[in-house]
């Protein structure tokens, strides 16, 4: 998607398809640039999401009256990366100066890292203990 995106953008010959075209080929590199590394960046956040829903799917007994709030959770989890970074393709397309760029993409970036920011400053808290013995768990296995 990212490619065809930054395809349609670099053909001068027919009619903007997002706007105005970039005024130099750096700033279409830093678009690529941008959007892969928040798409690297994301790929946990999609993996983690798809595991989840697989691991209630395959596991419905271990959530006995919770299994669709589980499948939910992981559901959301996937459609919000993905959102994100749709998001970010817009974003990242619709500036027109590198610095726009790098400080609309630091922005998203702190947006799809809320969660884990979030988790961390928790401190000593009883459910963050449980999500990491069961993290830990996961782990071993």
């Amino acid at each position: 998607m990212i490619c065809v995106l930054l395809l349609m953008e670099s053909n001068v010959n027919d009619e903007p398809k997002f706007g105005q075209y970039p005024s130099s080929l750096k700033i279409v590199f830093v678009r690529f640039a941008c959007c892969i590394a928040l798409h690297m960046q994301l790929k946990s956040e999609y993996e983690s999401g798809m595991q989840n829903m697989k691991l209630v799917l395959n596991h419905d007994w271990r959530f006995e009256d919770f299994v669709l709030a589980a499948f939910i959770a992981g559901l959301m989890q996937t459609v919000t990366a993905v959102l994100i970074e749709v998001v970010n393709l817009v974003v990242i397309l619709k500036n027109d100066t590198v610095i726009d760029v790098v400080m609309n993409f630091m922005a998203l970036e702190i947006v799809a890292n809320f969660d884990n920011i979030f988790y961390a400053a928790l401190g000593e808290n009883m459910i963050k203990e449980l999500v990491q013995d069961v993290i830990d768990k996961g782990d071993e296995s």
